[in-house]
């Protein structure tokens, strides 16, 4: 409810006019509704503090020692191997911006001696009172989930400062050479010190919160069948297409290594009386006004197809929830492009020709890589627009749209079971399968003119 009585909320004020309301009696009924509607009260958690505390340090999969071991590892890699946390990526970034003695200091850290370790031990320290923060806070009902969050996030805080206070104390210690001398090459103040402990907490914390609930997760499936809908075809087309031309150029690519591209790209473009005769899914593509469009062949398309299915598969509000965290696209694309049977038809299309010498799987793997991030990149502005044109929410999925992110993950592991009982795939009736789809149409053609114009200016900047 809006505070303050002079001037009132316009739109309130109306409701309350028109009904011969005041304030209390308006507060009452919308307290009354939201019981109703989301039914916070009588949802109940049947997981206790000490199943809570077991899940998430299965989660962990290690003790709180080795895991800020390799949390430290995995921020100092200038490159990750690929990841569902796509927001950790962000932080690993952030490394850059201190000096170049951080990264000494994460190996310090590690495999340090006695006084560095303690810098470490401070770490592990956070680790286990998040472990026990978490079971102690954790509702037992879904009323509770704001408040849990609140009270997580007090104690954390209270003992981030205590974290903060043991971290500074450390400086005089460190054993890097020139470290406090402002004149050396090594210097980091004492302020810069600070900050970043306070950086290396909050990595922590966030890889600390993804890992946690990661053994709840269902995986991607990776399905053999094809779901593309009548109506999807065109738009299907259109981003493998798309992709295809994308390729034949290879702007983002370091020109010495465009070679592969150019030549997979070549490999599978046909002319529009040959997409034709193959009753492909043209219309789209002849739609974007272009001086010389490309037609991808049937086999480069089908192979579009099965990755557009296994998109469709896990789309599915199961799939959204547990992976609340984060990018869900990222996170199918990354399964993607780990999975064995999507390598093998990958690799069927990039050796169909005999008379052509075959790719190396190290140059499938590359060219793989580039097809799905380019798919992935086009799939996450249509998946919008399929979100927004789908149906009425249940009472579970209000409840867990209505929370703020953090929330969401730090409840993911105690809700699980009451989550569990929400799980539908977003669907939609035949004319609003068309609609969706005609909204995708012109998304993607939007996008990829946006795209296409980014890489050229990339392109331009390495020139």
């Amino acid at each position: 409810m809006p505070r303050g009585r002079d001037p009132y909320d316009s739109a309130l004020q109306k409701i309350m006019d028109e009904h011969g309301l005041n304030r209390d009696q308006v507060r009452r009924q919308l307290s009354n509704y939201k019981k109703k509607e989301f039914k916070h009260s009588g949802m109940k958690l049947t997981l206790s503090p000490e199943d809570i505390k077991e899940r998430i340090v299965e989660g962990l999969k290690m003790t709180s020692s080795e895991f800020v071991d390799t949390t430290l590892k995995k921020i100092s890699k200038k490159h990750s191997d690929m990841s569902s946390n796509k927001e950790f990526e962000n932080f690993q970034s952030i490394l850059d911006d201190f000096p170049p003695v951080g990264r000494s200091l994460l190996d310090l850290f590690i495999s340090g001696n006695e006084s560095d370790m303690i810098c470490h031990n401070l770490l592990a320290r956070c680790v286990d009172k998040w472990n026990e923060h978490a079971s102690e806070e954790f509702p037992k009902t879904a009323a509770r989930i704001s408040d849990s969050e609140l009270q997580f996030q007090k104690r954390n805080d209270v003992e981030k400062g205590h974290f903060i206070e043991g971290w500074v104390k450390q400086y005089e210690s460190i054993g890097v050479s020139g470290i406090r001398d402002p004149g050396h090459k090594s210097y980091m103040s004492e302020y810069m010190f600070r900050y970043f402990g306070s950086f290396l907490h909050d990595c922590m914390m966030l890889e600390w919160a993804f890992c946690a609930i990661d053994s709840e997760r269902p995986s991607v499936s990776i399905t053999g069948e094809d779901l593309v809908s009548k109506y999807a075809k065109k738009v299907i087309y259109y981003v493998a297409s798309w992709t295809l031309l994308s390729m034949s150029k290879a702007l983002t690519v370091a020109k010495k290594d465009r070679g592969i591209y150019h030549r997979l790209a070549a490999n599978h473009k046909m002319e529009e009386s040959e997409a034709r005769e193959a009753g492909l899914e043209i219309s789209l593509v002849l739609r974007r006004k272009r001086r010389a469009n490309v037609f991808c062949t049937e086999s480069y398309y089908k192979f579009i197809c099965f990755v557009e299915s296994v998109y469709l598969e896990n789309l599915n509000l199961n799939m959204m929830m547990a992976y609340c965290d984060g990018d869900i696209i990222h996170v199918i694309k990354v399964a993607l492009v780990k999975d064995a049977v999507a390598f093998q038809k990958f690799r069927e299309i990039c050796n169909n020709d005999e008379n052509d010498e075959p790719f190396t799987d190290n140059e499938v793997k590359r060219l793989m890589q580039y097809v799905l991030d380019r798919y992935a990149n086009m799939r996450g502005t249509y998946f919008v627009k399929y979100l927004n044109s789908s149906g009425k929410k249940s009472s579970v999925e209000k409840m867990v749209s209505s929370q703020s992110r953090r929330t969401q993950v730090l409840n993911a592991t105690a809700t699980s079971k009451a989550v569990g009982e929400a799980q539908s795939k977003i669907s939609a009736d035949d004319d609003n399968d068309k609609q969706q789809w005609e909204d995708a149409a012109d998304s993607v053609i939007e996008q990829s003119d946006r795209i296409d114009a980014e890489d050229s200016n990339a392109d331009d900047d390495e020139l």
